[in-house]
């Protein structure tokens, strides 16, 4: 279940188990001289193949395959009556395991659609005003972009992008070795300089909003949120021979081995580095994430504006709210292709964009919402109920005070 079961290397097509990791996938098709189209696989490396399959899981960038669903040419699979059956992308029962979440029957072994080995080119837009979002959005960064990620309450995007490179292993091709996706935030590798993020992000996200006066409270926010997720952070970075593993060094823009940036693991030298698993910060993530129609993105980008200076700088009609900023965290979009799938997420939806926020907040005091949660909260709804979005991962706490959209 955790291993490769073959490889058919004329085809360029390799069946594996379900219980396989992403963080050993990837390595084995490497050495098979395979690889996974860019872009394609969700970002976590520990998620498992029959997971990702299940429910659809996808990267980004409208044009090329980026979902999972997109190169899987079969899955092996046991029905309510213990029977193993495998079916093709031809079959109904197809489309009814890839996104079914698990509905259907368990799956046990899945075949993939692999490439030639091949090389991808990063670039990397930083914090570039959002003033012109919506028109920024054209067909040619959609179709690079990996994600979006947004600060509306700071006015600012970074985009990070990801094009076809050359294939090879010349030097000429400056290709970096060694590299990893970092595409989620990751931490100062510094253990006390966690610990003082860790401290801060307690007092900012469990204490409620009205307990702390706004000329030291929202400083505290803003400084949290600009210290874990604002300041800019890259999709890729190595460790040069010289830093023995200790330091990394980030690459806004470069060659990379494709199969090498697909996902990103959260332990370096035995030090979890990622906001939701680090014991220093002592933090964890909510999510709400949606598809919707690409054709109502600027739309939805004009009410997340609106939502940012109503319900989170106008609530409460208390003096400089204009200093309010979210805790760490982003707004984020990812574009994908039509759904070929019965009910998986984009399933139904002409263009689908999946429009997510993530807020990290500490986990110290459980059960308690996170400051400014009912931002959160309006956004799943406004979600939900103007743009009939399509849901995968929502989190519901309490009920917002206000909403002005």
């Amino acid at each position: 279940m955790k291993r490769v079961l073959s490889t058919n290397k004329q085809l360029k097509q390799m069946r594996v188990g379900a219980g396989m990791a992403l963080r050993d996938f990837l390595p084995a098709a490497s050495r098979a001289k395979l690889s996974v189209p860019r872009a394609l696989l969700p970002w976590w490396g520990d998620l498992n193949i029959g997971g990702i399959v299940s429910v659809a899981g996808h990267g980004s960038g409208q044009g090329a395959p980026v979902e999972v669903c997109e190169i899987v040419t079969s899955i092996t699979w046991v029905d309510a009556s213990g029977t193993v059956r495998t079916s093709d992308s031809t079959t109904e029962e197809w489309r009814a395991l890839c996104g079914g979440i698990g509905l259907l029957g368990i799956i046990t072994e899945v075949t993939f659609q692999l490439t030639d080995s091949t090389n991808t080119q990063i670039s990397t837009r930083i914090q570039v005003s959002d003033a012109n979002l919506a028109s920024d959005l054209n067909d040619e960064l959609i179709s690079k972009a990996i994600t979006l990620y947004w600060r509306p309450d700071f006015g600012v995007y970074t985009a990070h992008l990801q094009t076809d490179a050359p294939s090879g292993k010349d030097k000429s091709l400056n290709i970096t070795k060694g590299a990893r996706g970092v595409i989620v935030p990751q931490l100062d590798p510094d253990a006390n300089a966690r610990k003082t993020q860790g401290a801060g992000l307690k007092a900012v996200s469990t204490i409620p909003f009205f307990e702390l006066p706004y000329d030291n409270g929202e400083s505290l926010v803003c400084q949290s949120a600009i210290g874990i997720t604002t300041t800019p952070w890259a999709q890729v970075s190595t460790f040069p021979p010289k830093t023995k593993g200790k330091r990394a060094v980030d690459i806004f823009d470069g060659r990379v081995v494709t199969n090498d940036v697909q996902t990103f693991v959260c332990s370096n030298n035995k030090v979890e580095l990622c906001s939701f698993s680090n014991p220093e910060l002592d933090a964890t993530n909510s999510d709400t994430e949606m598809a919707v129609e690409k054709a109502r993105i600027p739309e939805l980008i004009a009410d997340v504006k609106k939502l940012i200076a109503v319900d989170l700088r106008g609530y409460g009609n208390v003096p400089d709210g204009s200093k309010r900023c979210l805790p760490p965290g982003y707004f984020n979009f990812r574009f994908t292709n039509p759904s070929k799938t019965l009910i998986g997420p984009g399933a139904g939806l002409a263009q689908p964009v999946h429009a997510e926020l993530t807020v990290i907040y500490s986990r110290s005091i459980p059960g308690r919402p996170f400051r400014y949660e009912w931002v959160q909260e309006i956004f799943e709804q406004l979600l939900l109920c103007k743009y009939n979005g399509r849901p995968r991962s929502v989190l519901h706490s309490y009920a917002a005070p206000s909403v002005g959209l």
